[in-house]
């Protein structure tokens, strides 16, 4: 047995190496989180909706796959803070293609901030720059157009076109018929903060690897009194970094695969496309084991808007997780809330119902998230052959747990490798 005095100095030395390793404990962490949790990159502003975000150099990008107008496109990221992308150089270029090469939202082609609206031929970047020093114009588009024709005078605004080897086309700015995707650039700023997705996923990784530190060095200390084993390498914590975080995919059960399943706050959301009825729908949701969607907040609106807006496989809506069926009007989620605190419901729908045609609405028990209404909220008959609809599926989302849990089967690793190196 060890004297008193004899233990004391260990706890003391002890204290002194986890104080000492602290600081490199948090940063690693941070690391850790901003690597895999993250929903918007550290740089881009607060304002910006985190959703397809991606950094370059100073700039802050934000795919957008909604289908609108050039003009329409600019003011969206005016409003957001921004102003449509400016492709100045080659190497911003050459990142565009390679990131939307493997995207399969948007076919045709992207909005970008250049036009030449106030001079006829002389093409500018949105912000007034007179000159543009890089361009990656098609042959007989922009400033490679050979003789004027009355035409062009249409063609003002600029377009990056996907199935086109990402050359620029010179295309009307409002026009019904030419629709596309859209890219904004914000400036970045260092004050931006990573925002994880949840809030105690720093204090929990902290304290986990605290424990992987106290599991080893106590583990040293009983095995060799004084002298302790001490912290892994330096080198060695991006070994952890392999088992403790993983996309956020990954945080959803793994029965619903990766394809169509997005992350928002600690729910898992899981897009199915084809024809079901409502009961058939919640069904499918129940036998994965979770449910039809819930939505209870203007963020997961805007989220799922955001999300929704650029797919192709459903164009009508899709059943979400409400009902008045127990009792008419009094509109509820599956869940058994007694009373939704948030709706977005369409002008003379939901508890303001007011029937179709000769019926009273009685039967109309169940809700549609209908995409050419603005995504507002639609009742509609649970059970009917004609109402088949795609749905959306939540699931729980366990990814602070199994960080948790991991950490600890980590450390244990850890405790093995160092016995087995004495």
């Amino acid at each position: 047995m060890y004297s008193y005095a004899r233990v004391q100095y260990s706890l003391i030395q002890l204290d002194a190496r986890l104080r000492k390793s602290l600081s490199e404990i948090y940063d690693v962490s941070r690391a850790f989180a901003s690597a895999a949790l993250i929903q918007r990159p550290a740089g881009c502003p607060d304002s910006v909706f985190p959703l397809n975000l991606a950094t370059f150099d100073q700039l802050c990008l934000q795919f957008n796959f909604e289908k609108i107008d050039w003009e329409v496109a600019r003011n969206r990221c005016l409003s957001d803070g921004g102003d449509l992308i400016q492709i100045r150089t080659g190497i911003l270029q050459s990142f565009l293609q390679q990131i939307l090469t493997s995207q399969h939202m948007e076919k045709t082609g992207f909005w970008i901030g250049a036009s030449d609206r106030d001079v006829e031929s002389q093409w500018e970047w949105v912000t007034g720059d007179k000159n543009m020093t890089y361009s990656n114009w098609q042959d007989g588009q922009g400033t490679k157009a050979g003789k004027h024709s009355p035409d062009s005078d249409l063609d003002d605004c600029a377009l990056m076109r996907v199935d086109y080897d990402f050359k620029w086309y010179d295309v009307p700015c409002r026009n019904k018929y030419l629709t596309y995707s859209y890219i904004c650039e914000f400036a970045t700023s260092k004050s931006s903060a990573v925002k994880p997705n949840h809030g105690c996923t720093d204090l929990l990784t902290i304290v986990a690897m605290v424990l992987i530190h106290v599991l080893i060095f106590m583990r040293g200390y009983r095995k060799e009194g004084v002298r302790g084993s001490g912290p892994p390498p330096r080198e060695n914590w991006s070994l952890l970094n392999l088992h403790i975080y993983s996309a956020p995919a990954d945080e959803c059960p793994h029965n619903l695969g990766k394809s169509d399943l997005y992350v928002y706050g600690n729910v898992c959301l899981k897009v199915h496309y084809g024809n079901y009825d409502w009961v058939d729908a919640r069904h499918r949701c129940q036998k994965e084991g979770g449910d039809l969607i819930q939505i209870r907040d203007s963020g997961m609106q805007q989220f799922l808007q955001r999300v929704l807006s650029g797919q192709r496989s459903e164009d009508t809506g899709f059943w979400i997780g409400a009902s008045d069926s127990e009792s008419e009007s009094h509109w509820k989620w599956v869940a058994g809330d007694p009373k939704m605190t948030y709706s977005h419901w369409g002008p003379g729908q939901g508890p303001s119902q007011s029937g179709f045609l000769f019926s009273d609405g009685g039967h109309e028990d169940c809700a549609l998230m209908k995409i050419h209404d603005g995504f507002r909220w639609q009742d509609y008959e649970c059970s009917l052959f004609f109402y088949h609809y795609s749905f959306i599926c939540q699931h729980g989302n366990m990814s602070i747990l199994c960080i948790f849990l991991q950490c600890i089967l980590i450390a244990s690793k850890l405790i093995i490798h160092a016995d087995s190196t004495r």
